[in-house]
């Protein structure tokens, strides 16, 4: 006999077996965020807002936006090098975005400001 067993944390249905006492979703969500959200923290990004900034819009955690856009940083550097990386794309967008707020920094460093 199977009877519902709460929710799990994104929210599917849980069973437990009154036979066996096995506990199972049968239909488990994906955990994560969606793709529109990661969309939203990078654009945001190359528009010059700040991490935190970016992840507060989309809804997210800074962490998680600090780790979308250090990836898509990665990404970009790699296509960057097989020729692959389409002038326009938001990837390169984002590969100049970090490279002009590199700049920034080291010259902030270079004039004692940090």
């Amino acid at each position: 006999m199977q009877v519902r067993a709460g929710r799990n944390r994104t929210g599917s249905q849980r069973f437990l077996c009154r036979a066996c006492g096995h506990s199972y979703t049968p239909e488990p969500k994906a955990a994560g965020h969606d793709e529109a959200k990661r969309k939203v923290v990078l654009t945001s990004y190359v528009c010059c807002m700040g991490v935190r900034d970016s992840a507060r819009l989309a809804g997210v955690s800074p962490q998680a936006a600090a780790n979308w856009i250090k990836a898509a940083i990665a990404e970009a550097k790699q296509e960057q090098e097989d020729g692959i990386l389409e002038p326009g794309s938001l990837l390169s967008h984002v590969l100049v975005e970090s490279e002009r707020r590199e700049v920034e920094e080291r010259l902030r460093v270079r004039r004692g400001k940090v």
